[in-house]
């Protein structure tokens, strides 16, 4: 009966203990479909919780061969947090993304953000597929984001 008790214990701490670990990073994944991402498109997230920005990305306009993302292909970038995030459940939060491309130019993507947590557990949420159409300045889509651990 003792050893029972033990190992309940045990394992009530132990998920207790995995409940709590911290987000270590979020990801963003952008998979191409039709028009492809040129090269000089600046691409820019924002995670926005509570009114509170949580974490930011704005890459992939510098290199004429990587940052040319063609029609079928994935590319994962890792979003810089604002600060270390503790593990919640990520609600009422909306990921804004979007793009700047100098020469004027459409992309079709669908965004997928993975929350990653210390304890190598990985919450992934995929959209819908949206074009984005720029022509110089800045467009962006939001998407409303629920995460839970």
């Amino acid at each position: 009966m003792k050893r029972k008790v033990v190992s309940a214990f045990l394992f009530i701490f132990a998920q207790a203990a995995l409940s709590q670990a911290p987000i270590q990073n979020i990801t963003l994944s952008f998979l191409t479909q039709q028009n492809a991402k040129p090269w000089n498109a600046q691409v820019r997230g924002k995670l926005v919780c509570g009114g509170q920005t949580m974490a930011t990305l704005k890459c992939c306009s510098g290199d004429q061969k990587s940052d040319q993302w063609a029609v079928g292909s994935t590319h994962y970038r890792n979003m810089q947090m604002a600060q270390t995030l503790p593990q919640v459940a990520l609600t009422g939060c909306t990921l804004e993304l979007g793009m700047s491309a100098p020469s004027g130019s459409s992309w079709t993507v669908s965004p997928t953000a993975t929350v990653v947590y210390g304890n190598g557990r990985q919450v992934p949420r995929t959209f819908d597929f949206v074009t984005l159409v720029s022509k110089g300045p800045y467009v962006s889509k939001s998407f409303g984001l629920d995460l839970y651990p």
